[in-house]
């Protein structure tokens, strides 16, 4: 449920504030926040983390109300009242709304996933899921092309996130393959072709996300430091330093 709060002017945490320090900085007491953290939800103003946002209410420079937002879902309102102060947790449930996607690749499947309005989050979800079947480095063609039901979420109107990929599809080099999403009673996902099967095999066509093609396979190819021919028989990635790196497969090393 909604509160006036919503109105309050909040401000970002950065790294190394303190909630003494924020409340040094509006003219307040220690103490008083010391009583805000006996209240009921308290506890939740133990550990800030960047990101999170506060804003403070104030009437002739006394504290009425304090907001805590862990996120766009989660917030603590602590309201002062005659015997000290109040807390209650504020949980707001965002619509979702099923939406449709399409398109044919015509260079890369980032680009048209863009085009088609999907966030880089579904683009990405879209690679995951058909990873085992299509190496997205190197087997796209133009004419490619895919389509799919996800899920987005909005509040008030306005879209705050996405969701999961529901059932998908996608074509490459004439081949078809569609993914339909489970969740078993236990909360596992897991995505199934139509006939059952698990889209999951033993090994990932393209363990990186979304990097580029620095060097393909090449008979004939010149070597960039000895200046002769020399085959290169792999491929090569360039991608930036911290880009995930997914196992291919099971097992131990």
């Amino acid at each position: 449920e909604k509160d006036e709060s919503y109105n309050w002017s909040m401000q970002s945490i950065k790294p190394g504030d303190t909630l003494a320090q924020l409340f040094n900085n509006e003219g307040l007491s220690a103490q008083l926040l010391y009583q805000l953290t006996q209240t009921e939800h308290g506890s939740s103003l133990d550990r800030l983390h960047p990101g999170d946002k506060v804003g403070f209410h104030l009437e002739d420079s006394n504290l009425h109300s304090f907001r805590l937002e862990k996120s766009l879902f989660e917030s603590y309102v602590f309201t002062r009242t005659e015997n000290g102060f109040d807390s209650v947790k504020v949980m707001l449930e965002p619509e979702v709304v099923e939406t449709f996607a399409q398109g044919t690749i015509d260079s890369s499947l980032f680009e048209t996933g863009v085009s088609a309005g999907m966030s880089n989050n579904i683009i990405m979800q879209l690679a995951t899921i058909f990873g085992w079947d299509v190496d997205f480095a190197l087997d796209i063609r133009q004419g490619d092309n895919f389509s799919l039901i996800y899920q987005e979420k909005y509040l008030d109107g306005k879209k705050v996130g996405d969701g999961d990929i529901l059932v998908a599809r996608f074509e490459n080099q004439g081949k078809a393959y569609t993914a339909v999403r489970y969740d078993d009673s236990k909360g596992y996902v897991q995505y199934f072709t139509p006939a059952g099967l698990s889209m999951r095999k033993a090994f990932l066509r393209t363990p990186v996300d979304f990097t580029r093609i620095s060097s393909k396979f090449n008979l004939s190819r010149k070597h960039p430091i000895l200046h002769r021919i020399r085959a290169h028989k792999g491929v090569d990635y360039a991608a930036r330093r911290g880009t995930p790196i997914r196992a291919a497969g099971d097992g131990k090393v």
